[in-house]
């Protein structure tokens, strides 16, 4: 479950930067996702202060403070700290200095250090596991008669075309149909994303079945040589191809193979997906902290009051052993509307 996004990646909004409290603050619109379940219901749009420390190189934060010198010098009653590393699983709550800390997730964030060798990397999985990728990737590319299953996009002038494709993708894919968190439509973004590729921090990645596209990752590139994992998704009617896990292990591939990355970000949130590929994990929690203003109060106030009501329904789904199949059923269901 993605909590927020890269803040140097397209398509996050500018800012100013503050440097107060010892960390580059942005003045930004930050998007709160409203969530019932999985189910995004509403993003609520706040001007406040974000940052993300690269989570690879921060040192765990023993004490999640609130940024009331950046705070008071832009005048904003809101601070996101995305993915922080932590040493221990914080407080969800508590009150200091005149602001309301709320952590609003905390999760191991997955990494595959690609700093080695991919051979290497590939002998932790077993010669079965081996097999099974060897088999998916050969039946996908005698699907494709016409080109190459794989295209990598890099260039400035390639970005346009990679964003019509990914978008015609997106729109037939579980993250945009249930999830709510598809890559972004609109022509400002895909200026951005040219930005970036004319930096060399931006890598586009497109796998076809079939001779036609089937699945995406968008992976910009950090300074500090880390590239995220950060938009993707596949058509769900080429589903029995496994589309998402071939594409993944391209990806890495790619990353092995160039010397400019030295770790592959699997990005926020947990999963079964992200713990099979991974080779390292980090402990980090988003913290929203903010001044008790009329509007925060009743935005965190039904958030915390629908994760109450998720977590309840959750525990006697679990008991009932019905947990699984509901939440399949709602995925399910929820696509078939989109």
């Amino acid at each position: 479950m993605t909590t927020a996004r890269t803040p140097s990646g397209p398509g996050d909004e500018e800012g100013v930067s503050l440097p107060a409290d010892g960390w580059p603050w942005r003045k930004t619109r930050i998007s709160i996702p409203i969530r019932l379940g999985e189910v995004v219901l509403f993003r609520a749009e706040v001007e406040g202060l974000h940052f993300e420390p690269p989570f690879l190189s921060t040192p765990p934060q023993d004490r999640l403070v609130p940024p009331a010198a950046a705070m008071d010098a832009s005048g904003l009653p809101l601070a996101r700290l995305a993915s922080c590393p932590v040493g221990v699983d914080p407080p969800r709550c508590g009150y200091t200095d005149r602001h309301i800390i709320l952590v609003d997730a905390v999760y191991r964030r997955s990494f595959v250090d690609t700093s080695g060798s991919l051979e290497d990397y590939l002998a932790g999985f077993s010669p079965k596991t081996l097999s099974t990728f060897k088999r998916k990737e050969r039946k996908i590319a005698a699907s494709c008669t016409a080109g190459p299953c794989l295209r990598v996009f890099t260039r400035p002038g390639e970005m346009a075309e990679f964003h019509r494709l990914a978008r015609a993708i997106s729109v037939n894919s579980v993250q945009e149909r249930v999830f709510n968190d598809s890559l972004p439509a609109d022509e400002a973004y895909v200026a951005q994303m040219v930005e970036l590729a004319s930096a060399g921090r931006l890598v586009g990645f497109l796998l076809y079945i079939e001779d036609q596209p089937a699945a995406f990752n968008y992976c910009p590139l950090g300074d500090d040589g880390v590239m995220v994992y950060d938009y993707s998704g596949y058509d769900q009617k080429f589903q029995k191809y496994s589309p998402g896990t071939v594409l993944q292990l391209k990806v890495i591939e790619h990353a092995f193979a160039d010397p400019a990355i030295r770790a592959y970000d699997l990005h926020i949130g947990e999963g079964g997906h992200k713990d099979f590929f991974a080779t390292g994990s980090v402990l980090c929690a988003t913290v929203y902290f903010f001044r008790p203003t009329v509007r925060l109060l009743a935005i965190f106030g039904l958030k915390a009051g629908l994760r109450m009501m998720t977590a309840t329904a959750s525990t006697v789904l679990k008991k009932l052993g019905l947990h699984a199949g509901v939440k399949k059923a709602i995925r399910s269901l929820l696509s078939a509307r989109a």
